[in-house]
């Protein structure tokens, strides 16, 4: 990831649940992505069984809003949008 990241490239990550509380285990990766992509807006987006972590590159942030507002109009109800909310 990392190496990604250091490249300039935008990451949308597919994790699958594990057993642990979902609220949880979604605030946790989020914070441990915005760790790793220094600069990053964050975000996730969550079904009932997976959630894709989304981490953009500061020059893709102005895309930011478009690409939420595009996934929930698409999806609809299927994928719900998670924003990162800092604890530090």
């Amino acid at each position: 990831m990392k190496t990604l990241w250091n490249s300039g490239k935008s990451l949308l990550i597919y994790q699958h649940f594990i057993r642990e509380n979902r609220q949880k285990f979604i605030q946790r990766m989020l914070k441990a992505l915005k760790l790793a992509s220094p600069g990053s807006s964050v975000g996730a987006f969550v079904t009932p069984h997976v959630v894709f972590l989304m981490a953009l590159q500061p020059n893709h942030k102005k895309h930011y809003k478009a690409i939420v507002s595009m996934v929930q109009e698409k999806w609809g109800e299927q994928i719900r949008y998670w924003k990162y909310l800092a604890s530090d």
